[in-house]
Parts: structure tokens; sequence; C-alpha cells
């Protein structure tokens, strides 16, 4: 091998690679630390602007809307529960906050989920749900 010159000597004699790795990985995690800070800062300004944003004037801007929902456009196994707040109305149809939307099962589907519909529930069924089978009409429960 050929003789290193003075300046690679001094630097092979004093290279150590734990220390390389140490502050490596300090580097690192301080960088990791920035990043978390601006993705919070960013999450925080997004949700601020998404909360102080007006209501949409047309209809169709609140199909599949995140904070604000029309009761026409809620599918067959959802209602709203409470029905409360109504934050405005658009085109003669009351606007809900999307956090009033309830999810609904069948009594099939609970046993699924292994629960059990209590017997005062069964009379009084939150919704009820018309299906076409064959030109004909059935309503479950």
């Amino acid at each position: 091998s050929q003789p290193l010159d003075g300046n690679l000597q001094h630097r092979a004699a004093n290279h150590n690679p734990v220390a390389a790795t140490v502050g490596s990985r300090r580097a690192k995690a301080k960088a990791s630390l920035a990043w978390r800070d601006r993705a919070a800062r960013e999450d925080m300004e997004l949700e601020t602007k998404e909360l102080t944003e007006k209501l949409p004037k047309a209809q169709t801007a609140y199909r599949g809307h995140r904070l604000y929902v029309l009761e026409k456009h809620l599918t067959k196994f959802q209602t709203l529960r409470p029905k409360g707040p109504i934050l405005g109305v658009v085109g003669g149809l009351p606007v809900f906050p999307r956090s009033c939307v309830q999810e609904l099962h069948t009594a099939s589907k609970w046993k699924k989920l292994g629960r059990r519909v209590q017997e005062e529930e069964m009379d009084t069924p939150a919704k009820k749900v018309c299906y076409i089978f064959s030109g004909h009409s059935v309503n479950i429960q």
C-alpha cells in the first residue's frame, strides 16, 4: 500500500467509528424532531382552517364533506343521532354536523359482531329499510 499524506494520516489516526455513528444518530434525531414539529404545526393550521371554513353554498358540495352533511346524502344504513344542531340551511335542506351521523346495523349484523339487540329496541328500530326483490318491496327492520 502507498503511504498516506500528512492530512489523511491525521484523519485516519483520529477516526473513531463509534463517535461518528453516535453523532449521526443525534443529527438524525434532531432532524426527526424538527420534522415532527413542522408536521404538528401544519396539522394544527389545517385543522384551524377547516374549522373556520364557511358552509358550502351548493348541495353537491356536502356529499362526502368531512364536517357537514345533508340528510338526503345519508346511506340507508346511516341516521342522524341525535338529530342535533342545525348549522344552516342550503336549498331548503338543513345542514348537520358530520359528527351526528351514526352507522346502523341489522340484528344479524350485530350478531356477527358478537352482540345482541335488546328486546325493547327490537320493537322500535332506528330506521326501516325497504329492499326491492324482483319487483316486490320488503321492509327490513
